[in-house]
């Protein structure tokens, strides 16, 4: 079996792979004892498998009466089970999926350049039933660091900051 001697392939770039890695690409001399070329490199070690989830989330579905709802992830889904048990039981109020927030309005500056509006999308928002008291809470299932983004970090305090509301991280 061939082995090859280079350990880095800048995938695409062939030529910068070559002026990279210098003689190992030429026909001429022993240097070519255990090397192999890079289209079959590519072809004996290139992966077929499709891609997974960039944050490796399974998406999941629930059946509810007559409809499908959809997850982006098992957690996700998880929690939900765990919403509708406290729904049934009282705990909580006027659950939803999904809900949006507009946290800055669309416009138009005076070029005529239309801005979009910023809109976050939070997973989770319900009623907390306490002590007579109903209280407005936002939930944000994360599967860990990754999915903390920057926008995420930015909208989470535009949310604080406009409706004075934390965002939950489950």
């Amino acid at each position: 079996m061939w082995k090859c001697a280079f350990s880095r392939v800048t995938h695409g770039r062939l030529s910068e792979t070559k002026a990279f890695y210098g003689s190992i690409f030429s026909n001429k001399g022993d240097n070519m004892k255990n090397t192999m070329p890079v289209d079959e490199y590519k072809k004996l070690y290139a992966s077929n498998k499709p891609k997974g989830a960039k944050y490796r989330n399974k998406p999941t579905q629930r059946i509810v009466g007559d409809r499908v709802i959809s997850f982006h992830s098992l957690k996700e889904a998880a929690y939900y089970d765990e919403l509708m048990l406290l729904l049934k039981a009282g705990k909580i109020a006027s659950l939803r999926l999904q809900p949006q927030f507009t946290l800055k309005e669309a416009y138009t500056t005076p070029d005529g350049e239309r801005i979009r509006a910023i809109r976050y999308q939070a997973d989770f928002s319900f009623l907390d039933i306490e002590l007579g008291t109903t209280k407005l809470i936002v939930v944000d299932v994360k599967g860990g660091k990754a999915t903390k983004t920057r926008d995420y970090v930015i909208k989470k305090k535009l949310m604080q900051e406009k409706y004075v509301i934390n965002v939950v991280e489950v």
